[in-house]
């Protein structure tokens, strides 16, 4: 994997785990509020930074398949275990 493709998978996993964090606080902060619509608008919140989490999460799979899908069929590997260039030496 390049570097720069390692650097953006990083950087969407960190994101994932700030906005899955924010999450966990807002979920907390339910829980100490007495105010029925104050309690409505923190959850819509907390499954707000959910979304966040879940794409950004997503982003970091979808980068990684289309770098694997650049490196082409030569690091494809059969059902074996065997490359796509040993079997083109054969």
């Amino acid at each position: 994997m390049s570097v720069e493709t390692e650097r953006d998978v990083g950087e969407a996993v960190s994101l994932a785990a700030r906005w899955r964090k924010l999450e966990r606080e807002a979920l907390d902060a339910v829980g100490r509020l007495a105010d029925p619509e104050a309690k409505r608008k923190t959850l819509f919140v907390a499954e707000s930074y959910r979304e966040l989490a879940e794409r950004n999460e997503l982003r970091a799979e979808l980068i990684e398949a289309l770098a694997e899908s650049k490196r082409g069929p030569s690091s494809a590997v059969d059902m074996r275990g065997n490359s796509a260039e040993k079997a083109n030496e054969a």
